[in-house]
């Protein structure tokens, strides 16, 4: 129970203790009665209705709780992914090592106060992974390995950070075999991922 930001309080914890009354009344959380003069609640992308982690967090262990819990997992994910990326890249274990403490560094700290931006760009890594799977050998098999976490980083509700995972990925075709056929395969890739997301 480290965090302690207004966001976490004013928006992210009690859309967590509203979305887990509705799913456990056995409803959708379509609309929100209780801000405002109501306003719409799954339609809304950072209360993350839709993004499987964290309704099994938030069913499992509470709103307080699977948001801590949720913050925690985000630490894990953002350094497995930096770690992960950074060995497909081809750099040595302790480079890859080194990438691995993004998840603990300030600013990943920091951006746990904003509970969306934090869940989403703990996918960048996997994201970047994907691109570069993509751009070694470009297949539908490897489109789908990017679109998996476009997709689940776009549920976390910061499409800002889906912005600049999207030109990250796109940047990996310049150092491809064939520039061109990676290109079309990385956008067909994120096109796919942010389609997943076509619900919302």
């Amino acid at each position: 129970q480290l965090q302690a930001a207004r966001d976490l309080y004013r928006i992210f914890i009690p859309h967590a203790a509203y979305l887990r009354e509705r799913l456990l009344s056995g409803e959708l959380p379509l609309w929100n009665p209780y801000t405002r003069l109501g306003q719409p609640f799954l339609a809304t992308l950072d209360t993350q209705s839709l993004q499987p982690l964290h309704v099994a967090l938030v069913l499992g262990f509470g709103p307080a709780w699977g948001i801590n819990v949720q913050l925690a997992l985000n630490t894990l994910l953002a350094s497995a992914g930096a770690y992960l990326a950074a060995r497909k890249l081809g750099g040595p274990r302790a480079a890859a090592l080194v990438a691995g403490l993004f998840g603990l560094t300030p600013m990943f700290s920091r951006m746990g106060e904003s509970l969306a931006l934090s869940s989403a760009a703990a996918m960048s890594g996997f994201v970047l992974l994907g691109a570069l799977e993509v751009s070694r050998a470009p297949s539908l098999r490897a489109a789908a390995w990017l679109a998996l976490p476009v997709g689940l980083s776009f549920l976390c509700g910061a499409p800002e950070m889906v912005v600049w995972q999207a030109l990250l990925a796109l940047g990996v075709a310049a150092w491809a075999k064939d520039p061109r056929r990676a290109l079309k395969w990385l956008a067909g890739g994120l096109a796919w991922g942010v389609g997943l997301c076509a619900a919302v």
